[in-house]
């Protein structure tokens, strides 16, 4: 926030709250993110950690990182909580497979190197189990036909 430099008097010793005038306040519209916006941003960012992936060497691999498994978080975090009423049963256990997941990850120091010579990793029903498989489905097969996702790579 800006503050004007014109002094405006106020009534009470440290009211500040006139001192501000509304055309000194910045207005943005920005749009609310939608459910679809949020499975295309993590598409693209999933899509294009996956790719680095297999470029580079695997300790500087972008999955490699608390950061990337952080924002894996709050994007499942955020379609889970958007997800329209018809999918929110499917978006409920994608988003518990998917805590499953970087919970897994941070056992591990969030080296995905380190995870993969887990074999219970592999394992893990919350990855694997049927339940979980046909909810992912589900759930992509909704995103597919609904958000019209439009991915260069």
């Amino acid at each position: 926030f800006f503050f004007s430099s014109r002094r405006r008097h106020t009534r009470l010793q440290g009211d500040w709250s006139s001192d501000v005038c509304s055309s000194d306040l910045a207005t943005t519209t920005t749009d609310a993110p939608t459910f679809c916006g949020v499975a295309e941003v993590y598409a693209t960012e999933v899509l294009d950690a996956l790719e680095n992936e297999t470029n580079s060497s695997a300790l500087d691999s972008p999955m490699n990182t608390r950061a990337f498994w952080t924002r894996y978080k709050e994007l499942h975090t955020q379609l889970r909580d958007m997800a329209p009423a018809e999918i929110a049963a499917d978006a409920g256990l994608a988003y518990e497979s998917a805590m499953a997941a970087y919970d897994y990850m941070e056992s591990y120091g969030f080296s995905m190197m380190k995870a993969s010579k887990d074999p219970s990793f592999a394992e893990d029903s919350r990855f694997t189990g049927p339940k979980y498989l046909k909810a992912a489905s589900s759930f992509q097969a909704y995103i597919d036909k609904n958000c019209k996702i439009q991915l260069t790579k």
